[in-house]
């Protein structure tokens, strides 16, 4: 509710559904799988209403940046999973994913005060990391947890996608 995005049994759903038309299509899903970074800096320092503040405004940002085939959904806390369908070429997962760094690492104003966070994501394609929902989320979020030891701020892809 707090973000009107699908949750957890939505995404896995639309995910299901996506992966049937790309065994037809023989076109490639991308599961991203993000975790902001310095998320419980700012709940643990501002509160709870300002984390709130955060998620909303994310939110928003993200359904501007994802194709109007894709779906963002928020799963839990700060993490947040994205299903890009019909994926052709690897410059457009890469070209989703630096927007959504960029426009996460843009302060939220909340209460005249500047809130920043940034996101580490983790990204598996179907069907090479997987021939499941489950299988590509955990692949996405081993990714993401890479990306968390390695610095942090960036995208980690696991699989290759020709141009």
């Amino acid at each position: 509710m707090l973000t009107k995005l699908p949750n957890r049994l939505l995404i896995l759903d639309h995910l299901l559904q996506a992966m049937h038309e790309a065994l037809r299509s023989g076109d490639k899903i991308v599961v991203m799988f993000l975790d902001f970074d310095g998320f419980k800096q700012v709940n643990d320092s501002c509160g709870h209403d300002a984390g709130d503040a955060i998620l909303r405004e994310v939110a928003c940002r993200l359904t501007q940046v994802i194709r109007l085939e894709d779906t963002a959904a928020r799963i839990g806390g700060d993490e947040f999973i994205l299903v890009l369908n019909n994926i052709k070429k690897r410059n457009v997962v890469e070209r989703i994913g630096k927007d959504i760094i960029h426009l996460i690492n843009q302060p939220v104003v909340f209460n005249q005060l500047s809130l920043k966070v940034g996101v580490s994501i983790g990204v598996s394609c179907f069907p090479a990391d997987g021939n499941d929902a489950d299988s590509l989320i955990n692949v996405a979020d081993s990714a993401m947890y890479q990306v968390k030891q390695s610095g942090k701020n960036r995208m980690l892809m696991t699989c290759v996608i020709n141009d």
